[in-house]
């Protein structure tokens, strides 16, 4: 579901996301400056190289401020680090769906950051993660997480989710398969539009 189309926002999320669960949260955000090996895209005011405290700092942190508000009392955990590894958010992604497992909870799950060229795989310092990667961490027993990628070329991720027809998989993407998420001096565009602060950012998608 690309999360441009008007209605999608956390106000109403039992329309889009339904669950007889309680909803948790972790939010997560990607390296600044992460591996040459593969292509990390430019997006908006965040595309300024080596911006380590610059632009990418104050972006995601509006970012990961506005989820914050917005869901609440159901926010597990929020994970901010420039350096983050591969290994390091995979260790964070498991933890958290374990105590989802442990507690029945719905798990959601939100990333800001870099996405990388032509697939909206997140950015880390050492490597990327793709959806296949996450899928593959959702223990026996667990509700299929939602997630929310304020990310370029995001859409390719909710067209898998998609096509998998898993129950309860929902993926909200910031923009088009072949699109770069779109920002402003108040954060991510898909953030502002998902969490009611400013949906006229956000080009409506037909």
């Amino acid at each position: 579901m690309a999360a441009s189309k008007s209605g999608w926002r956390l106000s109403n999320i039992d329309e889009w996301s339904p669950t007889s669960k309680t909803r948790n949260w972790l939010l997560i955000s990607g390296a600044n400056n992460p591996s040459k090996r593969f292509i990390a895209s430019d997006r908006g005011e965040r595309s300024f190289p080596n911006a380590t405290s610059g632009s990418f700092l104050r972006g995601i942190s509006l970012d990961l401020h506005n989820m914050e508000r917005a869901v609440d009392a159901d926010l597990h955990n929020t994970i901010k680090d420039l350096q983050m590894r591969k290994s390091e958010a995979i260790g964070h992604i498991r933890k958290f769906f374990e105590h989802c497992k442990a507690n029945d909870f719905k798990p959601m799950l939100y990333y800001t950051g870099y996405g990388e060229s032509n697939t909206g795989n997140w950015c880390f310092r050492d490597g990327i993660l793709s959806l296949r990667d996450i899928l593959n961490l959702i223990p026996v027993g667990m509700e299929n997480p939602t997630i929310l990628c304020d990310t370029c070329y995001s859409d390719r991720w909710a067209i898998a989710c998609a096509e998998l027809q898993r129950e309860g998989l929902n993926c909200l993407a910031a923009c088009g398969p072949d699109e770069t998420a779109k920002d402003s001096d108040k954060g991510g565009a898909f953030t502002l539009s998902v969490t009611g602060k400013d949906h006229k950012l956000v080009k409506l998608m037909k």
